[in-house]
């Protein structure tokens, strides 16, 4: 989690999941890809103070991503492995 914004970008390669979470109990999936028909989007917002992961659904998904305000690694926190948000 970060205070900044991240859009992420997308360019190349197969489509890619991304999972958000804005209050840590809830998910939401958004796809990056080119395929508008199949709900894929070129970029996507992920707002600040929200956690996210990302998975390839093929053998890569090459993206970029452009922060604001800029980034900081003191300003990340990284979740403990395998957590999830509680869906309760």
């Amino acid at each position: 989690m970060a205070p900044s914004y991240k859009k992420r970008n997308f360019y190349k390669g197969d489509p890619l999941s991304v999972h958000i979470s804005a209050d840590a109990k809830t998910t939401i999936t958004k796809k990056l890809g080119h395929s508008i028909s199949n709900n894929e989007n070129i970029h996507l917002v992920i707002h600040a103070g929200s956690w996210f992961s990302m998975n390839s659904e093929g053998n890569y998904s090459l993206i970029g991503c452009t922060v604001s305000p800029a980034f900081d690694y003191t300003d990340c926190e990284l979740a403990p492995p395998n957590w999830e948000p509680d869906n309760k």
